[in-house]
């Protein structure tokens, strides 16, 4: 590190000949400016991501409460009872209608 220090000291002019140039400031602070649009976008891109899985999760629990009211609907009840009745009571019901 000593001899690190010894060299630059020793070759400080050459270090020090180039400077930034004319629109070394201005290109710094879009640099700046672009590096806080990217981290709003990718805030702005989780907060996407979160509200698409939300809705994914409402639109498949609307789902599946509509087969759940379908299936627990009265009337559909009814039908199953019917298609499970014996064969001779459904005859009788026919033959009495």
């Amino acid at each position: 590190m000593k001899k690190l220090e010894e060299y630059i000291n020793e070759n400080r002019a050459q270090f020090e000949t180039d400077t930034p140039g004319r629109n070394h400031e201005e290109k710094f602070l879009k640099l700046l400016q672009d590096q806080d649009r990217i981290a709003n976008a990718n805030r702005f891109s989780r907060n996407n991501r979160l509200f698409q899985i939300a809705a994914t999760i409402i639109i498949l629990a609307g789902f599946g409460f509509g087969i759940m009211a379908i299936l627990n609907n009265p009337a559909t009840r009814e039908l199953k009872a019917e298609s499970t009745l014996p064969a001779e009571i459904l005859e009788i019901e026919h033959y009495y209608k």
